[in-house]
């Protein structure tokens, strides 16, 4: 596999970063159109089998797919040149939400700031939808893998119990062993054949293990006492222990900071807001939730000193856990049974795909009509003409300003 530098995979992804709206689901889309069909890094099979290995672990799965493109096309230096520019743009975006978030809506007033919001939130609807019909003609094409992907789909999109993502994904590999789905061998992925790297397996292994107590620390300490360590302990648990994306790291963070009284109710849901129309990884919000906490000494620079630490804390279970898993994922891959077992899976995440798409992409315009007229006009600028998506996102968030505004 063609090496790629530092530089380049932080700048490919750093513009990501900047259009990449709609949540988890949504930036797959963009990285298999930039990845695979653009720049060729990868074949489709290639580019499905990193994202089955993402959603079975925990952690921000689109996060974790962008480190583990950076990893395999770069080493160490390209996954952290990917996380890094990835990331930028959002936490960058939420550290300054938390300084402007009352000025801002003396500028403009709720309303509008949705619509603003919805706008560019839009654009996700048909981004995701085309990833799905692609999807579907090459890991769906026949019956079997079909009624897999509709069974996922139905049991998370009408049941609700814990790790549901990461049941039926395992369901799926069950399924495919059972019926004997098979599929060709994928061509390898894996990278860490050298000195370095699997030094970096090792560095991984330590820091997943010594990090591993922050997980059982607001157990164990009574949560009233807002120290330093606590605060990174509530982050840190709320990246080790969820599954299926950004979007589910919110109760944690909801139970670990209001609940205990750290930040207002006012706050966090301000700031959740805005992180459901920022681009890039729903994680991001920890940069806000941080500089909120760290702006409470009075200082701006702890704020935003602050802000980025908490961000780089929820991040690191799930990118650390990644070198290990690769390591041993090209033996795992030349089992005839794990093949079978992860052509179910690949029918599952697609599944898993159109759940989300179906609810909250879609679900969330159907009963609103100022919405609907924003996703049909994403459609139409997405499915009919040439523009690029940036340029879509462009369009669309005055637009749903106007349409909030005015209407």
């Amino acid at each position: 596999m063609k090496k790629v530098s530092g530089n380049a995979i932080f700048f490919e992804f750093f513009k990501l970063g900047l259009y990449s709206f709609g949540g988890p689901s949504a930036h797959i889309g963009f990285f298999r159109e930039k990845f695979v069909l653009k720049e060729k890094w990868f074949t489709e099979d290639q580019y499905m089998e990193i994202v089955s290995i993402c959603q079975f672990l925990p952690g921000p799965t689109s996060s974790q797919i962008g480190y583990t493109i950076g990893l395999l096309k770069g080493g160490s230096k390209g996954g952290l040149a990917a996380w890094l520019g990835f990331s930028l743009p959002a936490t960058l975006l939420m550290v300054l939400g938390a300084f402007f978030l009352i000025e801002l809506k003396n500028l403009i007033n709720e309303e509008s700031l949705y619509g603003l919001l919805q706008g560019f939130a839009s654009v996700a609807t048909p981004v995701v939808a085309v990833a799905l019909l692609s999807m579907q003609k090459i890991f769906c094409f026949n019956f079997q893998r079909i009624l897999i992907t509709l069974l996922s789909t139905s049991l998370l999109f009408f049941l609700e119990f814990p790790m549901e993502q990461i049941f039926t994904i395992s369901l799926g590999f069950i399924i495919g062993i059972y019926l004997k789905l098979g599929s060709k061998k994928s061509e390898p992925i894996n990278y860490l054949q050298s000195k370095n790297n699997n030094l970096l397996i090792g560095a991984s292994l330590v820091l997943f293990v010594s990090f591993f107590i922050l997980v059982i620390f607001p157990i164990i300490i009574p949560s009233e006492k807002n120290t330093l360590l606590n605060y990174l302990a509530y982050f840190y648990q709320s990246g080790a222990l969820v599954f299926g994306g950004g979007h589910v790291v919110l109760p944690f963070l909801e139970k670990g900071f209001v609940q205990t009284g750290f930040i207002s109710e006012e706050m966090f849901i301000g700031g959740y807001g805005m992180v459901q129309g920022a681009p890039g990884p729903l994680f991001s919000f920890a940069a806000y939730l941080g500089a909120i906490l760290g702006l409470s000494s009075g200082n701006a620079f702890v704020g935003v000193a602050f802000g980025l630490i908490c961000v780089s804390i929820i991040f690191l279970p799930g990118l650390v856990i990644i070198p290990i898993v690769l390591n041993y994922w090209s033996q795992i891959n030349s089992i005839t049974w794990m093949r079978d077992g992860l052509s179910g899976v690949n029918a599952s995440v697609v599944g898993l795909l159109l759940s989300v798409f179906l609810s909250p992409i879609l679900m969330n315009y159907l009963e609103n009509p100022k919405g609907l007229i924003l996703v049909f006009l994403s459609c139409i600028f997405i499915f009919f003409s040439k523009m690029p998506t940036w340029l879509v996102i462009l369009i669309m968030g005055p637009t749903g300003l106007i349409i909030y505004s005015f209407y």
